[in-house]
């Protein structure tokens, strides 16, 4: 027996019943993506398997993360993005509590709930609707519009991750605590000027220069100014060091921090 979850996805954003869950299926192959179970004689319903290991906001609270720990990890997610992107979808509903990490596989990354996923048309976007679902706090500025959607709207919600990953304050400034969606929070977000000034001025001392400006670019309020998972994928493995096929962190490592065995991915992981 499967250890499993069920999920519901809109018809509107699926096309038909079964057509996300048909994707992740053959996403399986890639081990990136949750792996699709079954459709239910339900309309809408899927079946996955609960991933294992620890949602990525629970990992980072483990404990003070190195410069090329953080890294490792905003690499692992991006591979994990585009596993999904490769699929043609848009997930929908990226956040650190729907990214699953393994600390049993080497911290590998899954993307995990697909229940807000959408299929992508021929013209590469997804269709426009005013039945909004979505986690506010990491929505893009076209979702919180309700337009069409592509893959640069999953980019912007991938820089809002990055904050987290690097302690970075969450550009929406405003308390979204118990809010919910209305379209008065969608037009205070997609229109406030402080907000645009606040991502343009973003410092760290603990990220490099470089990250800042990968999470300034993924925060553009124009969807093409955004970077691919591609484009992520090449500019953070530049970051890497030099020698990237072996474990940056040895397995001998103290067991009272088990997650420094986390691995640099190899170049071979990510495509050409």
């Amino acid at each position: 027996m499967y250890d499993s979850s069920t999920k519901f996805c809109l018809s509107i954003h699926s096309g038909k019943p079964s057509y996300i869950g048909k994707k992740i299926a053959n996403l399986s192959e890639y081990e990136f993506a949750a792996e699709y179970l079954d459709a239910t004689l339900v309309e809408g319903l899927m079946v996955m398997r609960r991933m294992p290991g620890e949602t990525l906001d629970k990992v980072m609270k483990m404990r003070n993360w190195t410069v090329e720990e953080r890294i490792a990890i905003s690499l692992q997610v991006a591979l994990a993005i585009q596993k999904v992107h490769m699929g043609k979808i848009v997930h929908g509903d990226l956040k650190p509590k729907n990214i699953c990490v393994d600390p049993n596989d080497n911290f590998k990354c899954n993307v995990i709930d697909f229940g807000e996923s959408r299929r992508l048309t021929e013209e590469g976007k997804t269709a426009s609707s005013d039945e909004v679902r979505m986690t506010v706090e990491y929505a893009s500025p076209e979702q919180l519009r309700g337009q069409a959607l592509d893959q640069k709207s999953d980019m912007y919600s991938f820089g809002l991750v990055l904050c987290e990953i690097w302690n970075l304050p969450h550009p929406y400034i405003f308390t979204l605590a118990n809010t919910g969606y209305s379209r008065e929070i969608a037009k205070r977000i997609t229109e406030d000027a402080s907000l645009k000034k606040l991502i343009a001025c973003f410092k760290n001392e603990t990220a490099p220069e470089e990250i800042v400006n990968l999470i300034k670019n993924n925060l553009s309020f124009n969807l093409h100014h955004r970077f691919s998972t591609m484009e992520m994928i090449k500019r953070l493995q530049n970051l890497m060091p030099v020698k990237r096929n072996f474990f940056f962190f040895k397995k001998e490592c103290s067991s009272t921090h088990p997650i420094r065995q986390l691995p640099i991915p190899s170049p071979t992981q990510c495509l050409d």
